[in-house]
């Protein structure tokens, strides 16, 4: 079974990066809504999606020639969120080859739809990641969110500034980002090496 890192009980759980891609091959073409499920995974991670944004998205919000989509946050505030080329590949394939099967009288602009052509809720969402998480070997105590804490934590141990990853995050203030995010202990003593002359 596949843990977190958690150094400290009091911080948020990080999915580690190396694990990632065995969610991600989850989903195998034997399943029913294997396309649409994998452009979920990927946009949950490569994007730092909460559910329900992820649940909201619109075809017409997507610029994927662009390497951006637009989605809704919490109080309904507008972002936009670059989108890696992992998952505009997954999205592609779902829309040419699965999303028109898909599309009926009920399904309106959304992108991720149900067998029976209604948009997918949070719930559902939620339902989809949970299924591939345990097939993947995660512990059952992962959420959808903490796919959200890895994009953000991910992003700063590669060297991404903080209130760049605060905009992506759709957070109103910056302190949200930092109480929200984790960076390794052993980061922190390298930035103090290569900065601070007290360390070098």
């Amino acid at each position: 079974m596949i843990f977190y890192q958690r150094p400290y009980p009091s911080l948020p759980p990080a999915l580690d990066r190396q694990n990632l891609p065995v969610l991600f091959e989850a989903p195998k073409p034997q399943d029913p809504f294997c396309l649409r499920d994998k452009a979920m995974l990927e946009l949950l991670y490569g994007c730092g999606l909460r559910a329900h944004e992820l649940a909201g998205l619109k075809v017409s919000g997507l610029r994927l020639d662009q390497g951006y989509l637009r989605c809704f946050g919490k109080g309904r505030r507008e972002r936009l969120v670059p989108i890696g080329h992992k998952a505009i590949a997954a999205v592609q394939e779902y829309l040419r080859d699965q999303r028109p099967t898909l599309v009926s009288a009920h399904s309106g602009d959304c992108l991720f739809l149900s067998r029976s052509g209604h948009p997918l809720s949070r719930v559902e969402v939620w339902r989809v990641f949970k299924k591939y998480a345990k097939r993947a070997g995660f512990s059952e105590s992962i959420v959808t969110h903490d796919m959200r804490r890895a994009f953000a934590s991910h992003l700063l141990q590669g060297g991404a500034d903080l209130d760049s990853v605060r905009l992506m995050l759709g957070h109103a203030h910056l302190t949200t980002t930092q109480r929200y995010l984790f960076v390794g202990l052993d980061q922190l003593k390298q930035t103090c090496r290569r900065f601070h002359p007290a360390f070098q």
